[in-house]
């Protein structure tokens, strides 16, 4: 039981758009694109899932921030 929420939890972390779901090409490209330095419009255009919920530049650089060390 505790293994799944671990696994629930590090879900959540990797859904950067939060769509409720993890995809390589939305969340992983975003990783990417904010591991690369890329900021602003630059970071999400062309690959938020059509259900984000976080679809502002800055809610994603936060979000992103929060996860690095």
């Amino acid at each position: 039981d505790s293994l799944q929420n671990r696994l629930a939890v590090i879900a959540v972390m990797r859904d950067i758009d939060g769509s409720g779901s993890v995809d390589a090409l939305t969340d992983g490209l975003l990783i990417l694109r904010y591991l690369f330095g890329l900021e602003g419009d630059t970071l999400i255009i062309g690959v938020l899932s059509a259900d984000a919920t976080r679809t502002e530049p800055s809610e994603i650089e936060d979000f992103l921030s929060r996860l690095t060390p």
